[in-house]
């Protein structure tokens, strides 16, 4: 915003000088001809002065000569010299005096003549258009740049007010989530103590559904304390060099289980160790999980997930999860990264925030993240991490 306002005031001031530049050169050349002409009636001065001045020197040197012969042929008193010397310099003094007043003469034509032609331009129609047009130009860009600048002032103050506000409720929203996660810790405690005492089938039944229901807030308040992070840009990022082969055996450890249970096919294709990539372990576990959790949803019992990892042409490294589950529509493909998105169809548990923090974390890797679905035959989720150097 900073930025904006200075190239305003850039502007004005390159539109203030363009105008004066503009009305300074309507008068450039009757102000060259009248200083030429200033020159010139001050070298015809000084000439004609330089001139009187040596013809009243040799006349002295002439008189002064005459009168030493004179006093040393005849007693005439000094006096005469004297005299001869006086009007000599009275003489002088009369023919600068006229010189100064023939160039002062010559002054004031020079500036009459400037005067004249300086009224001659105001009273012209053509010059009054143009200096009026040339204002009323100055006028609207003043006005556009005071305009603008009003509107800039109120959209900072709009911008402060928004960010503050968001700042508020991010705050609010990781204490609230924060605080939540006390109280869920003791009931997932107790309601595994009580599971493991009771006899009753039923009782333990309903026992475990209280665990499920308190791991399933646990998991929303994870992903609001999240979202609190990234609005706050606190996600906190470790990278390291980590091989990804180790990492995707972990993935499939923990997950072929919970596929087999679903009797979804789960393949994960093997990968030569030694590929590195700059990640952190435990952002792009949760990346995973979310993902492969999506792909348990939507994929119906018998179908197939896969997770494989391949080198991309820029040398980056892409991990893909691909299902044959029902496929997302064409028209919801550009909103599935937004904030408290949900599936058509999908189950009524979570807020919809998963994809889009996944979609962070990878931001936060310098990685970018996509998907490709078509209806009914499956959807694919992309992402790259920077290759280790």
């Amino acid at each position: 915003m900073e930025t904006t306002r200075k190239s305003i005031a850039e502007k004005r001031v390159s539109t203030d000088t363009s105008l004066v530049h503009e009305r300074a050169s309507a008068n450039a050349f009757t102000d060259h001809a009248v200083t030429r002409a200033r020159r010139l009636a001050d070298d015809l001065i000084e000439r004609d002065r330089i001139i009187v001045d040596e013809q009243l020197r040799r006349f002295r040197d002439i008189a002064d000569a005459v009168l030493v012969h004179e006093r040393l042929a005849s007693s005439a008193p000094e006096g005469i010299v004297t005299s001869e010397r006086t009007l000599a310099d009275l003489a002088r003094v009369d023919e600068r005096a006229n010189n100064d007043a023939i160039r002062d003469q010559e002054r004031q034509r020079s500036d009459d003549a400037v005067l004249a032609q300086r009224e001659a331009q105001a009273t012209d129609p053509n010059e009054r258009k143009h200096r009026a047009n040339t204002d009323e130009k100055l006028g609207e860009e003043r006005r556009r740049v005071d305009s603008a600048l009003t509107f800039l002032g109120h959209t900072e103050k709009a911008l402060s007010v928004a960010t503050d506000e968001i700042e508020r409720r991010s705050n609010v929203l990781a204490m609230v989530a924060h605080e939540l996660r006390n109280p869920l810790a003791v009931i997932a405690m107790n309601s595994e103590f009580i599971a493991e005492g009771l006899d009753s089938a039923d009782d333990r039944e309903a026992a475990t559904e209280v665990q499920h229901s308190v791991a399933r807030m646990n998991r929303l308040l994870l992903d609001l304390l999240d979202v609190a992070r990234i609005d706050g840009g606190m996600l906190r990022i470790v990278k390291q060099p980590l091989d990804v082969g180790a990492l995707l055996t972990e993935i499939s450890a923990a997950y072929g289980p919970l596929f087999t249970k679903r009797g979804v096919h789960f393949a994960c294709a093997p990968t030569a160790p030694g590929i590195n990539a700059d990640f952190d372990h435990d952002r792009i576990l949760q990346v995973l999980s979310n993902l492969l959790s999506n792909a348990m949803k939507f994929t119906a019992p018998g179908g197939t997930v896969s997770l494989c990892m391949q080198r991309s042409p820029d040398e980056s490294i892409e991990l893909a999860v691909k299902d044959t589950g029902s496929g997302i529509p064409g028209a919801a493909l550009p909103n599935v990264f937004n904030r408290f998105w949900q599936g058509c169809g999908a189950p009524g548990t979570g807020l919809g925030l998963g994809l889009y923090i996944c979609d962070k974390i990878v931001a936060a890797h310098a990685g970018r993240m996509w998907v490709e679905s078509e209806l009914g035959k499956g959807t694919t989720f992309r992402f790259t991490l920077p290759a280790s150097l």
